[in-house]
Formats: structure tokens, C-alpha cells, sequence
């Protein structure tokens, strides 16, 4: 009788456990973040990086994500090869005609900026 009555208060004690979990982890299943963080403001000199990319008449457009932005140039023989380096980025990848650098949070803040000195 001793070990039947184990057994019964056992799995009393898991169910009520289990309830209890199953209820906390709805609470926070429905915790949703909506909001995109970015950064709005940024270190590097926008008006120089346009430079560097071989001036205004060099720029097609650029691109971004969350964290790297992409410039579409016409020349990239004009294209400062040490901008990485000089703006802190974390890479770049190089095709034909486009050039992505892993800037971080603040690409879009850099990507809106050079887009706003092309439509001048």
C-alpha cells in the first residue's frame, strides 16, 4: 500500500509541475519583440566613405541589411581598397561592380545617408 501511495503522490507532483511549466511557458511564448533595433547614429564620416568609394558620379546605389550595406559603382578601380580598415568594418566582399562591407547595426543609418547624398 506504502508504494502505491508513492506512486499516486508522484505523479501528482509531476502533473501539478507540469501544469505549472506548460502555463509559464505560454506567458512567454507570447512575448514578442516587434521592433528591429538598429543604431542611429555612426562613427564613420559619411561624406569621406563617399570619397572613398570614388565620389557621388561613382555610386549607383546602396543596399542594406542588418548589418551590411551594399554599393552598386561603376568604377571600382576609383574604390579606396583600405576602407575596411579605415572605417573599422568587419569585411568586405567584393563582385564585379558591387561591394559589401559588414559594417554591424549601423549599416542602415550609413546606407540611408549615401542615398540621401545621391538623390542631392
Amino acid at each position: 500500500m506504502k508504494k502505491a501511495k508513492y506512486i499516486f503522490l508522484s505523479i501528482i507532483t509531476f502533473g501539478i509541475f507540469n501544469v505549472l511549466t506548460k502555463k509559464k511557458a505560454k506567458k512567454l511564448a507570447v512575448n514578442v519583440n516587434d521592433e528591429l533595433v538598429v543604431c542611429k547614429t555612426t562613427n564613420v564620416d559619411v561624406n569621406q566613405l563617399v570619397e572613398d568609394l570614388g565620389g557621388i558620379s561613382n555610386i549607383v546605389k546602396v543596399d542594406y541589411t542588418i548589418s551590411t550595406f551594399k554599393v552598386t559603382v561603376i568604377n571600382p578601380n576609383k574604390v579606396n581598397n583600405e576602407i575596411k580598415d579605415k572605417y573599422g568594418f568587419k569585411g568586405t566582399i567584393k563582385s564585379k561592380k558591387v561591394i559589401t562591407y559588414l559594417s554591424g547595426d549601423d549599416s542602415q543609418t550609413i546606407a540611408t545617408a549615401i542615398n540621401n547624398l545621391i538623390k542631392k
